[in-house]
């Protein structure tokens, strides 16, 4: 099963991003534009699959920010479901909470140590894949 119409529509956005941040490291000298293996079968017609594959991966050269990665996602959000879900805002609401949780741990517990995973868009699609849910 090949990849439809609308994956490669988001597939491109991710591209286009890739792109983006080249063409600010590289200035007039891009020559070569990143694209994906379109040639990819996706095991789950869902966002945390699809972003493991085609979404914003930092590299030795490329470091996307958290911004970018989210508003990619949201994009990408946008053309693979036909709901109008907010992920953005529910993952600055996540993030915001979890920081609430880490200080009042630190004002109950000072002296104790704790490993925290911290939030990032990879994080949430992976804790949120049954909640955002397939696509078709």
């Amino acid at each position: 099963m090949s990849l439809n119409t609308i994956e490669l529509n988001a597939i491109a956005v991710c591209e286009n991003c890739y792109n983006q941040k080249k063409k600010r490291l590289l200035g007039i000298f891009l020559f070569r534009r990143f694209q994906f293996n379109k040639n990819i079968v996706l095991e789950s017609k869902n966002l945390y699959e699809f972003w493991l594959n085609f979404g914003l991966k930092n590299t030795d050269k490329i470091n996307f920010t958290e911004e970018e990665k989210l508003n990619c996602l949201q994009t990408c959000y946008n053309i693979l479901y036909s709901d109008d879900f907010n992920l953005i805002e529910d993952y600055e609401k996540e993030k915001l909470e979890f920081i609430n949780q880490v200080k009042r741990l630190r004002k109950e517990e000072p002296h104790v140590h704790y490993n925290w995973i911290f939030p990032s868009p990879e994080n949430y699609l992976e804790k949120n894949n049954l909640k955002i849910g397939q696509y078709e």
